[in-house]
């Protein structure tokens, strides 16, 4: 069988790698469930209709303040959330 992504556990690199994949000057809405980019991430990479069934930010993210920082931080566009996860690894 081939490998499949999906098997992956989520990691903040996979979320890096995905945001990479978005339009960078897309703004996202933090506060909506359905439109938070860590949700959007993990229905794609993993195909979870509701991720919060099967994820805490812990598998993500080191601290709830980093994510914090990546995701809640404004602005809101995926580009902006894409150079501060890249900072977070640096």
């Amino acid at each position: 069988m081939l490998f499949d992504r999906k098997w992956e556990a989520p990691s903040l690199e996979g979320f890096i790698a995905w945001l990479e994949k978005q339009p960078a000057n897309k703004s996202y809405d933090w506060h909506n469930i359905h439109k938070c980019p860590v949700c959007l991430y993990l229905r794609a990479a993993k195909g979870w209709k509701y991720p919060t069934d099967h994820y805490s930010y812990p598998d993500l993210f080191r601290t709830p303040e980093q994510y914090g920082e990546i995701c809640a931080t404004f602005p809101w566009t995926f580009g902006a959330a894409l150079e501060r996860a890249r900072k977070a690894v640096a």
